[in-house]
This record gives structure tokens, sequence and C-alpha cells, in this order.
């Protein structure tokens, strides 16, 4: 029994002594952060053009690839791709965050991105790309160097469709009134003005001419009874009857579940031009320039202009809140307006020459035109 107690102890010390004499462990250490590079992007190159297709949607558009970043130890690194305005990198978006050293976006991704960042379609931006790599607090985030490109986007807005008919102005196809579809396919909404008469019909169209028509009740069956009605007696068209109160009306079309709602409005939609631009200065009353709606977001008066006054917009009455200018109207003449300087507020300056001019803005397109008469 002695014996197997010795035996036990001696192995038991040759093993401490086989454990003590072994090398020392190799220690991994993280790198210096000093000395850890930063991501290289190594596709797209600087430079490349991106025109993004409405047909190709669900289809790559760009694949951005970089190196990975070497901490030294193998950890879990992730990548974070951005698309900023060129020169802006406040004004950015995420297009996407991966642990690999890939990121693959399709058209409507992008597409989708490039609209975020308040670019109009069917017009080329310059843009920086940048890859930011990030491990934990305790790790530097390391950022690459930026690449330029520029990306043309697609308008995701789907055609109008128009009304045309005697309680809607009239049965000229160049009197149609548009309803703008609301970027979701089938759906579209405007404001406009139903008048009741002796024969007050209408019906949709998918453009302003006479073959396209849509029709009215039976496109759809869905439709506010106490407004509208079938037209009433033998006819081959497939006409509504407006039976409620002539006014403005705000009307929603779905064409997917073939529904029509409409709300009346108080008035008509119009904009307000406040500032000393006029003669009437930066008040409220009776005489505030008034500009009427004449088509979808559409706004237009003519108006005796003071050089060197300043101006914003209103689309409520005596409420300041309500205002915008070139915030919001982003395209005009630099010729005859520009920022007003040393004001908080979005006003335009006008600096044209004293007179009388036509105004119209169309808040869909962000324009501003200011003609002579």
């Amino acid at each position: 029994m002695k014996k197997s107690y010795i035996y036990l102890i001696g192995a038991i010390s040759w093993l401490l002594m086989l454990n003590a004499c072994s090398p020392e462990k190799e220690l991994t250490t993280i790198k210096n952060q000093d000395t850890v590079a930063a991501p290289i992007i190594n596709s797209p190159s600087t430079g490349e053009s991106l025109t993004l297709v409405k047909d190709s949607a669900s289809v790559t558009a760009v694949m951005f690839d970089w190196s990975p970043v070497d901490y030294g130890v193998s950890v879990q690194t992730n990548y974070t791709v951005t698309m900023s305005v060129a020169g802006d990198s406040s004004n950015s978006v995420e297009l996407g965050s991966v642990t690999t050293n890939t990121l693959s976006l399709t058209h409507a991704q992008m597409n989708a991105a490039a609209l975020g960042l308040g670019f109009k379609p069917s017009k080329s931006s310059d843009v920086e790309i940048h890859i930011a790599a990030t491990v934990n607090y305790q790790l530097d985030t390391k950022v690459s160097e930026s690449i330029a490109m520029s990306v043309t986007p697609y308008s995701t807005i789907f055609p109008s469709i128009y009304m045309i008919g005697a309680s809607v102005g009239g049965w000229d196809p160049n009197k149609a009134v548009e309803i703008a579809n609301t970027g979701n396919q089938g759906e579209f909404r405007t404001n406009a003005y139903f008048e009741t008469s002796d024969e007050p019909y209408f019906r949709f169209f998918s453009n302003p001419d006479w073959g396209s028509g849509i029709g009215g009740p039976k496109a759809f069956p869905n439709y506010p009874t106490d407004l509208l009605q079938p037209q009433p007696g033998d006819n081959n068209d497939d006409n509504f009857s407006f039976i409620g109160a002539t006014g403005w009306y705000d009307i929603l079309v779905d064409q997917n579940t073939g529904t029509i709602t409409m709300a009346p409005l108080k008035g008509e939609p119009v904009l307000y031009m406040v500032g000393d631009v006029t003669a009437n200065g930066w008040n409220w009353n009776a005489t505030t320039p008034i500009l009427n709606w004449t088509g979808h977001e559409i706004w237009e008066i003519n108006v005796d202009l003071v050089k060197d006054g300043s101006f914003r917009l209103f689309t409520r009455f005596e409420d300041w809140g309500s205002g915008f200018g070139w915030d919001i109207i982003t395209e005009y003449d630099a010729s005859q307006l520009k920022p007003q300087e040393g004001s908080d507020d979005p006003n335009w300056t006008f600096i044209g020459e004293s007179g009388n001019y036509k105004v119209v803005v169309d808040q869909r397109a962000a324009t501003i035109t200011i003609t002579a008469n």
C-alpha cells in the first residue's frame, strides 16, 4: 500500500516538473490602436456613376467591397456603410451594416437612400461613401477614406389619373382635374372643386383624353353615397353623378379596392404671400395676397412686387407656424430670388425690378417661377 502512495506521489511530482519546464504559452495581444489601419474601399472606384432603374428594382445595383480591419486578435467587426451628400457629411443615410467585408444593394434600396437624401429623380447628384469599422467601446472606430460617386435615382411616383365632367369643370379634356399618385401603387389623392348642376356628371380617366376612360361606379363600387351616385337614366358611359353641396373636397381614390373617399374642405386650399415684397407687408388682413389653387399642389397669383422686399408663403391664415420658403421650394431663379440675409426664417428676398408679376408655386416640383406681366 505504501508503495502505491509512493508511486502516485512520484507521478504527480513528475507532471509538475514537466509543466514547470515547458515553454511559456505565447500571449496574443491587441495591436496598438494607432497602428490599426482603417478599411480601404476597393470597389466601386471614385468617380463612378450609378443610374438606378425602376424596372430593375430587385436587381443588384452596386456591391461595396473593402479591406477588413486587423485589430491583432480575432474579433467580430461590424462595418457600417454610409452615403452622404457630397461636401456635407451631416446629411447622410446608412446603407447597411454587416460583419463581412462586402455589402450588396439593389436598385430599389439605393434609390430609397438617394431619395431620402432629397435627390431629384432623373437628376445626377454627387455623393460620398465611407465605411466605419467598430468592435466595442474599448477599441477605436476606424473610418475609411471616402470615395466620390454620382447617383441618379428614379421616381417612385406612379402616373396620375384624371376626372373629366360637368361637375369638375367641364367635359373638355383640357380641363381635366389631375388626381396625383400618393406614392402607393393604385392610390391617388387631390383637392378638387365639385359643382352641382342639372347634369353634374363625371368619370375617371388614366390620361386627359377620351380614349383612356377608367369609369365611375362600375370601376369604383365603394363610394360615399351621400355625395355620389350612378348617373341616372340610360347611359352608355360609366359616370358618377355628384349630389353633394358645391365646394372643395379632399378626394382619395384607391384603384386596388375600388374605393372613393371624399371629405369637404373648409374652403379653397390657398397659399398666402406675406412680407414687405408687397404693399401689404408683414400683416395679416383682408388684403393679404392669396395664391389660388390651379392644379394639384399648384398655386398662382398676379401681384405687384417690390424690389428688395422679402416674403415667405403660408398654408393657413394668421398661422406663422405654417410658413415655408426656400427650405421647401428649392428650385428658383437666382436672378430674381435669394435667401434673405440675416433671417432665421426661410424667407426670400426679391431682387428683380419692381412691377407686376405672375407668381406660380408648384409644391410637388418644389419650384417657384416669377414672370413679368
